[in-house]
């Protein structure tokens, strides 16, 4: 799982590279036949889960959360405390990731 702050403060360059980041991860996962997930969040203000299973991306999806920008409060917090949930909700496989 990967995880990118999306809070006001990442807006433009930061958010940029932090996806760029994030997406070259996944395609290190991909390449070695590893699920991988992203996760945007701000926050309370929302967050944005994709699953990316090794055979079955869904590049529109992945597009829009590439493209796509929350932008509200920053809470560090949030990933922390929310991850048990974020990583059932998106469908992480169990076994070592």
């Amino acid at each position: 799982l990967v995880v990118c702050d999306e809070s006001g403060s990442m807006e433009g360059g930061r958010a940029h590279t932090a996806k760029a980041l994030a997406l070259a991860l996944a395609w290190v996962a991909r390449r070695q036949r590893r699920w991988a997930g992203l996760i945007a969040y701000s926050g309370g203000s929302g967050e944005r889960l994709l699953a990316l299973p090794p055979s079955r991306w869904n590049e529109s999806a992945l597009c829009d959360w590439l493209s796509a920008f929350i932008g509200g409060g920053s809470d560090l917090d949030v990933p922390i405390n929310e991850l048990p949930r974020m990583y059932e909700e998106i469908g992480a496989p169990p076994g070592v990731t």
